[in-house]
């Protein structure tokens, strides 16, 4: 995603990107099989962001072997990124059945119940990355997210949040699916980077 492609997409009206970034941890991306890193990843969504394109990209958060350290580089890559960002969705990583990470589980050193939410609250088996671990860091993110000083203040009209997160101690309630974090008010879908004169051109 070259500056100068970006641009040709932008004049062609293209006014919206969708990343999957997943993770600001080289360790996690590479254990997520992406073919790019964290740097590679920064300088699309800055070029992206430079092209007057409006920038969507989403994080999982607690992918197996996602520890302590893993996160916070993600926090600090969400940290350094949000002012580019039009729209961040935050999702909980699950584990699905029949799926390629299921099949690998001892290999990512999981355990997951075997009941109907089992996907929801697996744990590793060093129990540093559990339900509750992941709920913790969502709610550091979210916090991250909501902070409006780290957005574009040329940009930001209002913070839409949806989503929330459940409660641990009673886990009958619905897991959280995911927090989104949108910086227009519903309805605006101009480039945020276009003036109002640019707009009557």
């Amino acid at each position: 995603m070259t500056k100068d492609f970006l641009e040709r997409l932008e004049l062609s009206g293209c006014d919206t990107l969708i990343y999957g970034i997943e993770s600001g941890s080289n360790k996690i991306l590479k254990l997520m099989g992406k073919s790019f890193t964290s740097e590679i990843a920064e300088w699309c969504l800055r070029n992206t962001y430079e092209a007057r394109i409006n920038v969507n990209f989403n994080i999982i958060i607690g992918f197996p072997q996602e520890y302590k350290d893993e996160f916070q580089e993600t926090a600090d890559f969400l940290k350094r990124n949000i002012k580019y960002a039009s729209f961040i969705a935050l999702t909980m990583f699950y584990c699905n059945k029949n799926t390629e990470l299921v099949d690998k589980k001892e290999f990512f050193n999981i355990e997951i119940p075997d009941d109907d939410n089992g996907h929801v609250f697996w744990s590793t088996k060093d129990k540093k990355n559990t339900y509750e671990e992941r709920l913790g860091r969502l709610s550091v993110l979210r916090n991250l997210c909501e902070d409006k000083s780290l957005w574009d203040q040329n940009r930001i009209l209002n913070l839409d949040t949806k989503g929330k997160e459940t409660n641990p101690t009673n886990p009958s309630q619905q897991p959280v699916e995911a927090i989104t974090i949108q910086v227009f008010d519903k309805g605006i879908d101009a480039s945020p980077l276009l003036s109002d004169e640019d707009k009557k051109d």
